[in-house]
């Protein structure tokens, strides 16, 4: 009999996050920040921890609004927050706090957006910030006149939406209303901000050469359309304010920037298997006006081993002085670190599971990491050792977490990796039910880390199984390539995986599997439904059914429908058609649940209706759940009641249909 105890399914209102871990710049302070739910508020807390040499870390701020912050320099830290709000209070705050604690002073204000701040040696910042149609080629500072005008505008047009342009709203921000994210200059002794781009771009990140002259940026200009994909790199002197285009996307897409010396890194790549298409490593030269390829890679210089206990992020790219660069990469079912130097790749930590983050300083790394199946701490790597030196998340070590079992086997085209989970207080001559899970992407991946959900079906009493099919991340371009073969090969993979876990576990009770997955693990959820009827129930979320209207409605949709489907909706309809599950929504007569949010604009609500509707009308078992005010990341970052409702709905669906 198991003693440990079970993992509930409020556990996740339990689990600390941890991220932004940073050195300060003499790499005496270590600071990252805690996050946890706070339950009578239905909402999430971030605080800023600090450790200094030789002594444990301690909480230095109370707030719970320092979700992100920086080092304004060795005895102080940045960040944003609102901490005393006023009614009708407009524009932003950053406060700065020493080290050794006290309180907290506002440092900036801005009568605008801004979302980040790079300080400049002369003591001025750079900040990237929100920009209105109503701000343009404007002095702000503390413009009454101005910000009455925009709150009187944003009350009048409260009632109704202008659409001006694609995408018109975006997953998690809402609608666009003109706004761009633009780049200004503060004059910390004038207290001035001067608009270094005008509201023709829309900017998605910026760097800083050695010398402070230049800020390298990737933006779009394009009128009418936003591509979230097509982005070119500009410089710009702030001698002269004059603005260059340096890379143009028509000859190379980059993927991120991170500044060193007079140029910077990038990814790049010709989108040789469509807007999956993983990145070579680049460097530009700003004093030759090239860039210059460094070496091939092909592989996603990011993390995307899913989740759901991940709250904040970090910095997942660095350049050291000496022109090594870091980066966390995805390789097959786990995140990597990796180190880029003289043109070669080298892995430095091989642990399997995932860095979240990291920072260096020498031959010291400390990352966020999700190992041994506990949720986030604080790692340390030096002198070849990685040593766990947090222990936010210990009293996890009393319950029962299922550890993965590693499955590896041929399936269409490749050898496909998945994994299983056995019911808590397992017994080989007892049968359990099953649950498929299918996660979204399709290029992420699922490895061998911490997953609430899963571990909690675990608990309660289920096999739980789930793979990463063709269409995944962590193996290169052509296994992610799914153009045109969506329901295809990564159909077949996956019930290849159910038939190879039915055989290896003879105690799985095969006429009780359920099946359930979120964003692409929807759209596979509604293509499994019209394909196949050995599932004993299904639960799907925020789904695809429809490439034809997902194209008109997603806020990805004009470039993702297209490429991913190889299907055109002026010229070759029929092949949108043919991979929308809503096409063989006739043939469903499994149980199935859906699950969907209404400011879900990444997969719109549309796309569960339909397939709800067509289900309902042809008679079959069905439920569909629709969360208010939550958006596409409702099993991660949804207000914690409607994550657990979320989870009791599928279970419970799960359990009715025994």
């Amino acid at each position: 009999m198991n003693n440990m105890e079970k993992i509930r399914v409020d556990e996740f209102y339990n689990i600390k996050g941890i991220g932004n871990v940073r050195f300060s710049k003499d790499a005496k302070t270590l600071a990252f920040t805690v996050s946890n739910i706070d339950k009578d508020k239905n909402t999430y807390e971030s605080f800023i921890y600090v450790k200094k040499e030789n002594r444990p870390y301690f909480k230095l701020t109370a707030f719970g609004q320092e979700a992100s912050f920086d080092f304004l320099d060795n005895e102080n830290i940045i960040f944003s927050a609102n901490r005393k709000p006023k009614e009708g209070e407009f524009g932003s705050k950053f406060y700065k706090i020493n080290i050794n604690g006290g309180e907290a002073d506002v440092y900036l204000e801005f009568p605008i957006n801004v979302v980040y701040v790079k300080k400049l040696n002369n003591g001025d910042f750079i900040c990237l910030a929100d920009n209105n149609p109503l701000f343009e080629n404007k002095k702000l500072l503390k413009d009454k006149k101005l910000i009455s005008k925009y709150q009187a505008y944003m009350k009048d047009n409260a009632d109704y939406e202008e659409f001006n342009e694609v995408p018109f709203y975006y997953n998690g921000s809402g609608f666009t209303r003109g706004h761009k994210m633009n780049l200004y200059y503060y004059r910390t002794d004038k207290k001035e901000l001067e608009e270094l781009t005008s509201i023709k771009y829309n900017v998605f990140e910026f760097e800083l050469n050695e010398e402070e002259n230049t800020i390298f940026f990737t933006a779009n200009t394009d009128k009418g359309f936003i591509s979230l994909s097509s982005n070119n790199v500009y410089a710009l002197d702030l001698n002269t304010r004059k603005i260059e285009k340096i890379i143009d996307q028509k000859n190379l897409t980059c993927e991120g920037i991170i500044a060193y010396k007079n140029g910077f890194y990038f990814g790049g790549c010709h989108n040789e298997t469509g807007l999956n298409t993983d990145p070579d490593f680049y460097y530009y030269d700003n004093n030759k006006k090239k860039y210059d390829k460094i070496c091939d890679f092909g592989l996603a210089p990011w993390n995307s081993v899913g989740t759901d206990i991940r709250i904040t992020g970090g910095k997942q790219w660095k350049v050291t002085e000496d022109g090594a660069f870091y980066f966390v990469c995805t390789y097959f079912d786990s995140a990597y670190l990796y180190r880029l130097k003289d043109g070669k790749i080298e892995k430095i930590i091989e642990k399997e599971g995932a860095v979240e983050c990291f920072d260096t300083s020498g031959d010291r790394i400390v990352l966020v990491g999700l190992y041994d199946m506990l949720p986030q701490e604080l790692y340390e790597y030096k002198n070849n050792e990685l040593n766990k030196i947090s222990n936010f998340n210990d009293y996890l070590k009393d319950y029962y977490i299922a550890s993965p079992e590693k499955i590896i086997f041929k399936s269409v085209h490749d050898d496909i990796h998945g994994f299983v989970l056995k019911p808590y207080d397992y017994d080989p001559n007892k049968t359990y039910p099953v649950i498929l899970d299918v996660h979204g992407g399709p290029k992420t991946v699922y490895g061998e880390v911490f997953y609430h959900e899963m571990q909690y079906w675990a608990s309660e009493g289920y096999f739980v199984i789930y793979c990463n099919p063709t269409g995944s991340d962590g193996r290169g371009r052509k296994f992610a390539d799914m153009r045109g073969n969506y329901g295809q090969t990564d159909f077949q993979d996956i019930m290849n995986f159910v038939d190879v876990c039915l055989k290896k576990y003879k105690n799985m009770d095969k006429d009780h599997v359920y099946e359930t997955g979120g964003s692409y693990g929807g759209f596979m959820t509604n293509w499994i439904i019209g394909h196949t009827d050995r599932f004993k129930a299904c639960a799907s979320q925020r789904s695809i059914s429809n490439w034809i209207s997902f194209y008109g409605t997603s806020d990805i949709g004009v470039e993702f429908a297209c490429d991913q489907t190889a299907g055109d909706i002026w010229d070759n309809l029929d092949k949108m058609w043919y991979h929308s599950p809503l096409k063989y929504a006739k043939n469903v007569k499994t149980p199935t649940l859906f699950i969907h949010s209404n400011e879900d604009y990444r997969c719109p609500m549309e796309q569960g209706l339909q397939m709800y509707t067509a289900l309902k009308v042809n008679g079959v078992d069905t439920k569909l759940v629709y969360f208010k005010g939550e958006n596409h990341e409702l099993s991660r970052h949804g207000k914690p009641t409607h994550r657990l409702k979320r989870l009791n709905e599928i279970t419970d669906w799960f359990k009715k249909h025994k």
